[in-house]
């Protein structure tokens, strides 16, 4: 359809006259809505109705016209700019809008004379008969005149309706896809607090997130076609930005921030996380982060390094981390003790901690007394009475060892020379042995002739014993034992991979018992040797 007039003319003569609410009425009536918006937001500076006609358009269309006034509004309407982004991010339905008052007339010139929009042939029709009306008494030449305009206003094409009611219940029904906040996340650039509440409303109202670390999730109503993967990149970014807010803001925002790390259902970067504790100096954060990566031996170094640059109880926060890391990583004592006895002053304040670590490094036996001593004659700093009563404790433990030791080593010796003698004179063919056995090995009672006897001192009936028996019935099982392992043995001894990998892993002790299951022996040597 074609109007009498040209539109962009029209809007373009009215803003250049002053007349905004001409303008603004035109770009209503005609869905010019960028037309409208930048009227009312450059030129009338009438924000209020700007986000009352942005939420009428709904989610997509305010989307486009957002990301250029979102600025601009934020800066002169924070609050409601801030509600309505949330509101566009968070309903899965059309925004709600109040019904639309019934428009203002126009306003009319000075001297009583028609609209000007009269003139536009916006509402000819109106003005037809308030013109007929004032003109009744004249003649009535000028009323047919005034009916002609009329029937010809009334055959031009009426301009394009503004949706019913009934269309606008329609689009209430029908679903809204919510866009990403991220989109609006540059249009907080000078608005922090209004940032902080739009993107913990949105994790609130979108996905039931919130900083308090509750047991179960919050009730939302889900997006059965929204993308589980965008969705889980829009989570991250909320939780990374609101933890850098909170960090930014000092103040009760600390405890947020730490609220934020403790919550294990929070989707955050642990890694992003660890970087902006590290750039803000947030040492809480750091030492939470860092223990929950496993990594207690960096949040010693980081007290350590604290105490050399002089922050004041870092070397007493040194101590209290290792008794809470200590009993699960006993490797840091050793650690420890190397900081404790570095300087003079940390010796002198920590002297009983010294003890204790020392004791629990004897415990434990994390190092030997040779490490022991190394590590505190590397220095000046420890003297030989600090360790006087651990190294006294050390050598007669030692000397313990060594005394029981060489008693074994005795008790092996004579177990051995016993051995090889009864050896000898079973191997012997002319030796000859009295056997003076009267109980019988299997029931203890009297032996009686005929007898056989064995050479392990065992005796039996004669008839007793299977015929052509030549073993006795008491060690065959152990005999047979003996021989399985030392078969084994045998078969292992070809596997020197195995053995290699044996030696890898437990050194002198694996090493000593292949050695005991006669992997290294010279005569299997000279056994394969020969074939």
């Amino acid at each position: 359809m074609e109007l009498p007039f040209d539109l962009d003319t029209a809007i373009c003569v009215c803003c250049q006259a002053g007349y905004f609410e001409h303008a603004s009425y035109l770009a209503k009536k005609y869905e010019r809505h960028e037309d409208y918006l930048r009227i009312q937001i450059e030129d009338a500076g009438n924000y209020k109705d700007a986000l009352t006609y942005l939420r009428r358009l709904g989610a997509e269309a305010a989307e486009s016209n957002l990301a250029r006034y979102g600025c601009a509004m934020l800066d002169n309407s924070p609050d409601e700019t801030t509600d309505l982004l949330i509101d566009i991010c968070t309903s899965l339905t059309p925004l709600s809008v109040e019904a639309d008052e019934e428009e203002a007339a126009p306003a009319t010139q000075s001297g009583g004379g028609t609209s000007y929009l009269s003139y536009l042939a916006l509402n000819r029709a109106s003005a037809a008969e308030s013109n007929a009306q004032t003109n009744r008494t004249k003649a009535p030449e000028p009323i047919a005149r005034q009916d002609s305009a009329h029937a010809a206003s009334q055959t031009s094409t009426p301009p394009p309706a503004t949706p019913t009611t009934a269309t606008a219940v329609k689009q209430l029904a029908s679903s809204v896809k919510c866009p990403s906040p991220r989109l609006y996340f540059a249009h907080f650039v000078d608005h922090p607090q209004h940032f902080v509440r739009f993107l913990e409303t949105v994790s609130r109202k979108r996905w039931g997130q919130t900083v308090e670390n509750i047991s179960e999730p919050l009730a939302v109503e889900a997006d059965p076609d929204a993308d589980v993967q965008a969705e889980a990149r829009d989570q991250a970014a909320v939780w990374n930005t609101l933890f850098e807010l909170y960090l930014a803001q000092p103040g009760d925002d600390d405890a947020k921030a730490l609220a934020v790390l403790q919550n294990m259902r929070l989707p955050y970067d642990p890694t992003h996380a660890l970087i902006l504790c590290s750039t803000r100096s947030y040492t809480p954060g750091l030492v939470l982060l860092w223990e929950r990566m496993g990594m207690q031996e960096d949040v010693l170094w980081f007290f350590m390094d604290r105490d050399q640059e002089g922050k004041a109880g870092a070397s007493g926060e040194v101590v209290r981390r290792l008794d809470q890391y200590g009993p699960g990583r006993p490797q840091l004592y050793p650690l420890v003790l190397r900081f404790l006895t570095s300087t003079p002053a940390l010796l002198a304040k920590h002297r009983e901690d010294v003890r204790r670590v020392l004791r629990v490094i004897d415990e434990e036996k994390l190092m030997p007394p040779v490490s022991v001593v190394q590590v505190l004659s590397r220095n000046s700093v420890a003297s030989v009475g600090l360790v006087k009563e651990w190294l006294m404790l050390r050598i007669k433990s030692v000397r313990e060892e060594v005394d029981m030791d060489q008693k074994l080593i005795a008790s092996y010796r004579t177990e051995t020379e016993a051995k090889l003698r009864q050896v000898e004179e079973l191997s012997d063919p002319d030796h000859l042995r009295v056997f003076h056995v009267t109980q019988y090995s299997a029931c203890q009672g009297g032996l009686d002739l005929p007898a056989v006897h064995f050479m392990c001192n065992h005796s039996y009936h004669q008839q007793c014993l299977p015929q052509n028996e030549m073993e006795c019935p008491n060690c065959a099982r152990e005999h047979g034992i003996v021989r399985e392992i030392r078969r084994n043995n045998e078969r292992l001894a070809d596997q020197h991979e195995l053995f290699l990998s044996e030696v890898r892993e437990g050194g002198f002790d694996a090493l000593s018992t292949g050695f005991s299951r006669g992997v290294l022996n010279l005569s299997r040597v000279e056994e394969t040797g020969s074939l």
